[in-house]
């Protein structure tokens, strides 16, 4: 929870009428992920500079995703009993330190060791971070707040694979020390930016699980959640592969993928004044059917142009669905379960980052490409029709509990 100051702090509004405190965590985002080298590289890193097999490579780097599931869980445990403020600076600790033992190290047990440490620190700060923006921000402009540090968020994300390249002739274990330097960057702009006190009485804080079980629409939620995380996995794992057999070359693959991050840094921005005047549940139900036929017409795409257009059109359906579910989980969660609830949506991710890439390879390889893609655009709309009806009013759902 932040203090009484932070939240008398947040009231002076600056820039987009968002608070000061506001911009110092995207601020600290955007600084973490600008120079967030370590998955991106990490399996060239291990089979360049160490000599891992390819096999033992892909072990180590799905080792950052079992880190990042069980930060899903501690990350809003923590965020509610330990305060925002400490579970942010305590994950950026652990990122840090576990990137200078990732860039350090030797032997294969530290580099997975390591790695998972990495994806643990990294996903821990998420939910912390979403709690504290809805602790500081007035729920009116919670899908303004949310879209904007996903963009900071892709933003970053793409100042990083341009100079991690760039810089990756200097070492990859360079790369590693920069990102660990970043994660202590941002950890003071964290600092800064928020002050915090405990909750009044932390023994009070509800069940989760129990409360999470009678909430219908929550649960629902998070089943969409992993719904659309499967499917765009698919652009990591399914579609190159894909692309490869149609005889279009890895650096054509990357171009064509590069267009996700720059559709988001251009439109994001614009599309969160557009969004947050409409109803969130109607924007999420409309992006998933976008997201879900962008992948879909990709059954359609021989050629790097048409692919450049279904992975156009589904980036537009992920700025609408970012832009409103954080605001959506915020917007249903109790006070003392706000770290938890926003935890929800990272661990939606993860799990969707687990099953998503091997049942792609499975219907790939089973039916082919074009019921993959087919799969992916029944799931966009499976994803839509669970969505229909999720509009009730906060306060009738809290009624409901």
């Amino acid at each position: 929870m932040l203090s009484n100051d932070s939240l008398q702090f947040s009231r002076n509004r600056s820039l987009w009428g968002l608070p000061c405190a506001f911009w110092g965590l995207w601020m600290a985002q955007f600084i973490n992920r600008i120079a967030s080298f370590a998955q991106p590289f990490l399996v060239l890193y291990l089979t360049r500079d160490h000599g891992v097999s390819i096999g033992a490579a892909s072990v180590v780097t799905g080792g950052v995703g079992v880190g990042s599931i069980f930060a899903a869980i501690v990350g809003g445990w923590a965020a509610d009993r330990w305060g925002r403020r400490n579970t942010m600076l305590a994950g950026q600790t652990i990122t840090a330190c576990a990137l200078v033992w990732l860039a350090l190290g030797s032997g294969f047990s530290q580099m997975f060791i390591s790695a998972i440490m990495v994806g643990f620190g990294s996903d821990m700060v998420r939910p912390a971070m979403s709690a504290a923006v809805s602790d500081m921000i007035t729920p009116d402009l919670h899908v303004r707040a949310y879209g904007l540090l996903f963009w900071s968020l892709n933003l970053g994300f793409s100042f990083a694979t341009i100079s991690g390249g760039l810089l990756a002739r200097f070492g990859f274990s360079q790369l590693f020390l920069i990102n660990a330097a970043a994660s202590v960057l941002s950890a003071f702009f964290i600092l800064k930016s928020t002050n915090e006190r405990r909750l009044s009485n932390p023994n009070k804080t509800f069940s989760f699980i129990s409360h999470l079980i009678r909430d219908r629409g929550t649960v629902r939620l998070v089943w969409v959640g992993i719904i659309y995380a499967i499917v765009y996995f698919q652009a990591y794992s399914t579609l190159p592969i894909v692309m490869t057999s149609q005889n279009i070359s890895p650096t054509v693959y990357g171009l064509i993928i590069s267009l996700n991050g720059i559709v988001i840094c251009l439109v994001q921005p614009a599309a969160v004044r557009f969004i947050e005047k409409r109803d969130p549940y109607n924007v999420y139900e409309f992006g998933m059917i976008v997201f879900g036929t962008g992948f879909a017409i990709t059954m359609f795409a021989s050629d790097p142009l048409l692919h450049g257009l279904a992975v156009t059109l589904w980036t537009l359906g992920e700025v609408a669905v970012a832009g409103v579910v954080g605001a959506i989980f915020a917007a249903r969660s109790p006070e003392n379960l706000r770290g938890r609830y926003q935890s929800l949506v990272s661990f939606c991710l993860a799990v969707g980052a687990a099953i998503g890439p091997p049942l792609g390879g499975y219907i790939l390889s089973w039916k082919g490409s074009t019921f993959v893609w087919i799969f992916c655009g029944f799931s966009g709309l499976l994803g839509a029709v669970l969505l229909h009806g999720l509009r009730a009013s906060d306060s009738s759902h809290r009624r409901n509990l």
